[in-house]
């Protein structure tokens, strides 16, 4: 009998040990699947911060685009050449082309308005009929 009741328990001890293995398994697979969701939501969220990030450096240039266009318009609509005598004109013509080309090197809109600003009144001088 004692014989029986060994191997009874060693059935009993067989099953538990069965069962956890099986819970461990269970468990092991769900977090791997868990850990799938987690890698795939990180990979989803590093894309759409790139793509924000893209769509941000997008806009920056769009806007350092317009900042330049709109300066070029400025400089070049500041003053009419006619109105200034031909020494004049080369000073003009001279500063002007001065900030058309740091507006053209600007790198951001406060480098846009820097360049557009010493080009204007202090390296002009006024036309002669306002003298």
């Amino acid at each position: 009998m004692e014989a029986a009741a060994a191997a009874a328990l060693a059935a009993e001890y067989a099953q538990k040990v069965t069962e956890t293995y099986n819970e461990i398994v269970k468990i092991k697979a769900e977090m791997v699947e868990f850990l799938a969701e987690a890698q795939k939501a990180a990979e989803q969220a590093e894309a759409e911060r790139k793509a924000a990030e893209e769509a941000r450096k997008k806009a920056e240039e769009a806007a350092l685009q317009s900042g330049k266009y709109h300066a070029l318009i400025v400089l070049s609509t500041y003053a009419d050449k006619n109105d200034y005598a031909p020494t004049q004109q080369e000073a003009l013509a001279a500063a002007i082309q001065v900030g058309k080309e740091a507006i053209d090197a600007a790198a951001t809109l406060e480098e846009v308005e820097e360049a557009l600003a010493p080009p204007r009144p202090p390296l002009i001088a006024s036309p002669p009929w306002q003298s």
